[in-house]
């Protein structure tokens, strides 16, 4: 795996858990009001979350928190 050293703006949120995602990702990112291409999820290890398989894998790595972060 390939490590890159990543700057973001602020964060907007995050989940503390699968669940926490499954039950309130979709009113966080609406509320937030930040389009997809203007923010980055990022699980505690630093990877990349752009689909549920990212997050599921995250639960079984004890990758949580997820944040997501508004780009610069």
């Amino acid at each position: 795996m390939t490590t890159i050293v990543l700057s973001v703006g602020d964060e907007l949120f995050h989940f503390e858990s699968l669940v926490d995602w499954q039950n309130h990702a979709k009113s966080r990112y609406t509320l937030a009001g930040v389009p997809d291409w203007q923010r980055i999820t990022l699980d505690a290890k630093g990877r990349v979350c752009t689909a549920g398989l990212h997050f599921m894998q995250a639960e079984k790595d004890s990758a949580f928190p997820i944040t997501v972060y508004a780009i610069r």
